[in-house]
């Protein structure tokens, strides 16, 4: 694996580790307040154009990172849609 590979797995990997504690608080908050919708919605669209990308470039480093945050950001977004207000 190329070393720019394992570079962008790390960047990833702490792009996830960030969003992680963002993911708790929403889950803990009953109301998922302090969230913007459209900023759930629009860093999910960016996470599904980033891992066509990353199938369309064969670049394994960024598939599954944007995989991950693509599955954490889709939580966010339902839990901002579903939790009671």
């Amino acid at each position: 694996m190329p070393s720019s590979e394992w570079v962008g797995l790390v960047a990833g990997l702490i792009s996830i580790i960030a969003l992680i504690p963002q993911l708790r608080e929403t889950y803990r908050n009953p109301q998922a307040q302090g969230l913007s919708l459209s900023m759930c919605l629009l860093n999910f669209s960016s996470m599904i154009l980033w891992t066509l990308y990353g199938v369309l470039a064969d670049a394994l480093s960024v598939i599954i990172v944007n995989t991950s945050m693509l599955l954490l950001w889709g939580g966010l977004c339902v839990l901002r849609l579903f939790k009671k207000k």
